[in-house]
């Protein structure tokens, strides 16, 4: 009767160990699982961050290329403009001929006529 007893003691105490031990396993599985989460929400903003710094990127080379097409623009208007200068310094210097030519002419029709 004693063993008996003594058996049951020990099979409580296994039973206490046991319910022991998932008890650890339980609140260890706990903070396992909030980590886990904790994890997946870091994992989706950085998921979230390197989507808008994709985004950023593609409107920083959009920019670039603007940029780019801009000053091309630029630098073909002031030639446009130089060209255009200088056709109209020929165009000045071509119409003082002709005037200098007449004013000759005129001249020299006056002188013929007196």
């Amino acid at each position: 009767l004693e063993a008996s007893s003594q058996q049951k003691n020990a099979l409580h105490a296994e039973i206490q160990k046991a319910q022991e031990e998932i008890l650890r396993r339980s609140k260890e599985n706990a903070q396992l699982r909030e980590q886990c989460s904790e994890l997946r929400r870091k994992e989706e903003s950085l998921a979230k961050e390197r989507a808008r710094s994709e985004a950023l990127k593609l409107e920083v080379e959009d920019m670039q290329t603007t940029l780019i097409r801009e000053q091309q623009t630029t630098a073909q208007l002031e030639e446009d403009k130089r060209l255009l200068h200088q056709r109209l310094e020929l165009e000045v210097a071509a119409l003082e001929r002709t005037r200098e030519t007449h004013d000759s002419e005129l001249s020299e029709e006056k002188k013929r006529l007196q």
